[in-house]
């Protein structure tokens, strides 16, 4: 493992318009394979047309490409990355990323809690 990033935090791209920022929940550290690395936030599209576009896809079971790009929110003072060895460095960094629904399209008659994960490829 190499030091520990810290804490990052990304806005979430669909086409072109943000949807929401998120921030990880816990310090990250990174290890040789996979790194699973869960993020919070909410969903605060710019553009209402194109959320309501990616829910679509998201409830008929079709995967979306997204992009997590890291960066400094502005709006409540998060930086991209809370480690100053990092900062610099993961600033803009852009992680492309997926949105689907676990097992194809979602039954609306017997699912009511929905929990949106965004994996990284």
């Amino acid at each position: 493992s190499i030091q520990p990033l810290g804490t990052l935090s990304t806005n979430i791209v669909y086409k072109g318009s943000s949807i929401g920022w998120t921030t990880s929940t816990t310090e990250i550290n990174m290890y040789t394979g996979d790194n699973v690395i869960t993020f919070e936030g909410p969903i605060e599209p710019e553009d209402t047309a194109l959320m309501n576009e990616l829910l679509g896809r998201y409830v008929g079971g079709l995967t979306t490409d997204l992009t997590a790009l890291i960066s400094n929110n502005s709006a409540t003072g998060t930086p991209a990355c809370s480690n100053a060895l990092y900062k610099a460095g993961a600033q803009g960094v852009e992680l492309a990323t997926s949105l689907s629904y676990p097992d194809g399209a979602m039954n609306l008659n017997t699912e009511s809690v929905v929990e949106i994960s965004i994996a990284v490829r």
